[in-house]
Parts: C-alpha cells; sequence; structure tokens
C-alpha cells in the first residue's frame, strides 16, 4: 500500500490537442485469473483532480491549444501512480492497461 510509480508526460505542441486516458479494469489492477482487485489513484502535476478512470470511456485529461509554454523543451506534467489498500486481495499476479492517447483538436 502506498508505493508509487511515476513517469513524465512531456507535450510540444503548436496547434490544439487533447490527451485522454483509459483503464482496462476501473483504475483497479486485476488479479491474472481470479476475481480480485486492488484500486489505485492517479495524480498528475497540473491536473488539480484526476477523474476516475473506467474502461470503455476514455477520460480528458489535459487539452490546450497555442503553442507550448515550455517551448521547444514542452510541457512536463508528472503522473504519478499509487497503490492502494491490497490487503483483502488474494496473493498472485495482478495487472492493469492504462491507454494515453494524445489527438490533435486543429
Amino acid at each position: 500500500q502506498g508505493q508509487t510509480v511515476s513517469f513524465d508526460l512531456v507535450l510540444i505542441y503548436n496547434a490544439g490537442y487533447n490527451v485522454t486516458f483509459q483503464s482496462t479494469n476501473n483504475q483497479r489492477l486485476k488479479h491474472s485469473s481470479l476475481n480480485s482487485y486492488v484500486n489505485y489513484t492517479v495524480s498528475m502535476t497540473g491536473v488539480a483532480s484526476f477523474p476516475s478512470l473506467t474502461s470503455g470511456s476514455p477520460v480528458t485529461i489535459l487539452n490546450g491549444s497555442g503553442v507550448s509554454a515550455g517551448g521547444p523543451n514542452g510541457d512536463r506534467h508528472t503522473t504519478t501512480i499509487t497503490l492502494g489498500d491490497p490487503s483483502s486481495a488474494f496473493s498472485g499476479s495482478y495487472s492493469e492497461s492504462i491507454a494515453i492517447v494524445l489527438t490533435s483538436t486543429e
């Protein structure tokens, strides 16, 4: 519980954009063969409140237009995933997939 993994999403743009996240297991790690789950939370710098991720429905996390404020180095958004309480989960292998899609809006 409380372990984290993080990565930087760096956006360099000169047009409108939209970034969506979509979870395979409704923002939960799923056991490889059982119906056992472990929740996790997601946060990102520059995003005041990260919405819950769902399967089948991409959730818009970031959008913008114009030119990236960071110039040629881009705009850096550190994304952190924090593991929830696994105490009621069965032992075994758990996994989750998150699709991150960047599209142009122009």
